[in-house]
């Protein structure tokens, strides 16, 4: 892996690498400096088979959607690449996050064999790491509880709707909820470990008030739920929940005993935030 071209906006918060693999593809790789940590958000896939209906990926045609997995050093150059150009000065930890494009439940031993790679380097600061799942492989979760990185740990459960029938309007594939939540249940809060559903609330299809009391009754108190933005994607059959809904919905949870938080990343003039990451076969590019 190689970098070939990055992106950065008018504010310089946030940076987007083009980088390119032996065979031509390039893949993205986005660097957000936050005030309290360094984020790097990787790709795990050269596309997605998942096919989310608010994200880039999961628009693409059938045939271009998903081409094929990365390895595990590809996921590690492409960390590294980007980690020698960042100023460590502040001592701010790192977060590894494999929330780029691509499932990386889909890709398993790969990422988990990526993240063992990055503990052992030895690194100017603390660092965490950070995996996100559309919840397509329920036993991978339980697997992913055995495992021990010596790290904390952050799983987040892409969830986008509080009933399966709402929930495959968003993302088409993946598994029943009640196989979701049970492997979830059983997943160890330990080491530092931590659990986090996110919800990208989309106007008229999963923000209303009776998704909210459904989604209080599916998963119950004690858990944390973070709504994402809704970043606009070409051809994407959504618009952004209003921030009332969003407000109105998040005081339900709140009254059931769920903790919310809400996470906007608006890089689009760029796009690298939250669904518009995706790949191109640019050999031009990848060779040059």
């Amino acid at each position: 892996m190689r970098i070939v071209e990055r992106q950065v906006p008018k504010d310089h918060v946030a940076t987007k690498y083009l980088q390119a693999t032996s065979d031509g593809f390039v893949v993205e790789t986005t660097y957000i400096d936050q005030p309290r940590k360094h984020i790097l958000c990787v790709s795990t896939q050269v596309g997605c088979p998942v096919g989310c209906t608010f994200c880039v990926s999961g628009l693409r045609s059938q045939e271009s959607k998903y081409l094929r997995n990365l390895t595990a050093r590809e996921i590690v150059d492409q960390c590294w690449n980007v980690a020698r150009e960042m100023d460590f000065s502040s001592g701010k930890p790192l977060l590894f996050s494999f929330m780029g494009e691509g499932e990386p439940f889909l890709n398993f031993e790969a990422c988990t064999d990526a993240f063992l790679h990055l503990v052992m380097i030895g690194w100017p600061v603390p660092i965490r790491l950070a995996v996100s799942t559309s919840g397509i492989r329920p036993d991978l979760i339980t697997e992913l509880g055995n495992l021990k990185f010596l790290v904390p740990l952050k799983l987040q459960i892409s969830l986008h709707g509080p009933t399966d029938e709402v929930r495959r309007k968003i993302v088409p594939h993946t598994s029943p909820l009640a196989d979701i939540l049970a492997a979830v249940r059983s997943y160890p809060l330990t080491d530092g470990r931590t659990v986090e559903w996110n919800y990208v609330p989309c106007a008229g299809v999963n923000d209303a008030p009776e998704h909210a009391h459904a989604l209080v009754e599916l998963l119950g108190p004690g858990w944390h739920v973070k709504f994402n933005h809704l970043n606009l994607a070409v051809n994407s059959p959504f618009q952004p929940s209003p921030a009332e809904n969003v407000s109105r919905f998040r005081d339900i949870l709140h009254a059931g005993g769920i903790t919310t938080e809400c996470y906007f990343t608006d890089e689009s003039s760029i796009s690298s935030g939250c669904g518009q990451l995706s790949y191109s076969r640019v050999e031009a590019l990848a060779l040059r």
